[in-house]
């Protein structure tokens, strides 16, 4: 399952999330329907702005380049169409070298570096 944190300007932190019991996960899950099924446990943020994306897609490509994680994934979550519209438009100030997915039933924007 994603590790997911909330980004301001300043700082990065754990996001809160309701822990299910034990009896839950022996039930059926729709993980094969899941966006993020099959993703090595990606860093997930909640989405701010255009800014705070640039920054984390920066920040992560370097990582990768100094081969400090081999995670090529960031997720974001609660990310509309009309704000993936915006993020479009300003694609090469993102960055040139990624790939982005949205799935509009769940808000997901998974970024591929």
């Amino acid at each position: 399952m994603a590790t997911c944190f909330e980004s301001s300007s300043s700082a990065v932190s754990p996001e809160t999330s309701s822990s299910k019991s034990a009896s839950a996960s022996t039930e059926a899950s729709p993980a094969e329907d899941s966006p993020l099924a099959g993703l090595m446990d990606p860093p997930c943020y909640l989405f701010y702005g255009i800014r705070q994306v640039q920054r984390l897609v920066a920040l992560h490509s370097d990582e990768l380049r100094a081969g400090q994680t081999n995670n090529q994934y960031l997720v974001f979550l609660k990310v509309t169409k009309t704000q993936l519209t915006n993020m479009d438009k300003r694609r090469a100030d993102i960055g040139k070298h990624i790939r982005m997915e949205h799935h509009t039933d769940t808000g997901d924007l998974i970024i591929k570096l």
